[in-house]
């Protein structure tokens, strides 16, 4: 059974519960479910302002109905006046769905997304304008090519670090548009391959000056004798047991002193 025709969720309930409607293929669980949104949709206006926060419809089987309550006190004021409270419920429903009983039992609320014919979110179709797939008109591409422009955008950061790997994420954005995380992924990365190369004794000259530039965010023209000496032995000695490490996945810790 379609409900595209129908508007607002008093329509659907109706629909559900007519006997002489065409719903035998829905789920009973389903329907139950669906009056339990309902109701706390509306539970203020059911109930009033201050019941309504102390209170939530939580079970509906049998055409009984149980209310979780958050207080003992309260919950046995609404249990002596069960019947007035439950010729309101009755009273909003109007008739395509008859609750015989209504139970109260304490604990603490969890209240569920509500469900209501005002707030329903329509999500807006789009065209990708790189593929021209269909996609979410919410998103300025499609999952495919954001992820392509990210890959992109990660091998221009790369390129620009490698040839001045002491910029930081302001310098960066004056060349590239690009979010703090994936700079910074990247200049980590920089970081654990010319930092293990240093740690190896692998690295000739220029991979020591990348890695002592890299740690140090200083410019070729900055770095001193006094510095670069400095630098390369903090990153060993900070880097103690790091030959253990295998190349794959490995990343440098260690604060600058």
């Amino acid at each position: 059974m379609s409900f595209q025709k129908i508007s607002g969720t008093d329509e659907i309930i109706k629909k559900l519960f007519d006997s002489k409607a065409n719903n035998k293929n829905i789920p009973l669980v389903a329907k139950r479910q669906f009056l339990l949104y309902y109701l706390e949709a509306h539970w203020e206006e059911i109930c009033g302002e201050i019941v309504a926060q102390s209170s939530s419809p939580i079970k509906f089987i049998d055409n009984d109905l149980t209310i979780v309550v958050n207080n003992s006190m309260l919950a046995n004021e609404l249990f002596m006046m069960r019947g007035m409270f439950l010729a309101k419920v009755n009273k909003f429903l109007a008739g395509f769905v008859q609750v015989k009983n209504v139970y109260f039992k304490v604990g603490s609320l969890n209240k569920k997304s509500s469900v209501s014919s005002e707030k329903i979110e329509v999500i807006p179709k789009g065209i990708c304008p790189k593929c021209g797939c269909k996609m979410d008109g919410r998103f300025a591409l499609c999952s495919c090519c954001e992820r392509e422009e990210k890959e992109k955008l990660k091998n221009s950061i790369y390129e620009l670090l490698m040839l001045e790997p002491w910029l930081d994420y302001e310098d960066c954005k004056k060349y590239l548009k690009c979010d703090k995380i994936l700079f910074a992924s990247v200049k980590d990365n920089l970081k654990n391959r010319y930092f293990r190369e240093v740690c190896l004794d692998i690295a000739d000259d220029e991979g020591k000056l990348m890695a002592v530039m890299l740690l140090t965010g200083k410019s070729f023209a900055e770095v001193n004798e006094r510095i670069y000496s400095n630098a390369l032995a903090y990153i060993i000695r900070s880097a103690e047991g790091y030959k253990d490490v295998p190349t794959s996945g490995s990343r440098f810790y260690g604060e600058k002193q």
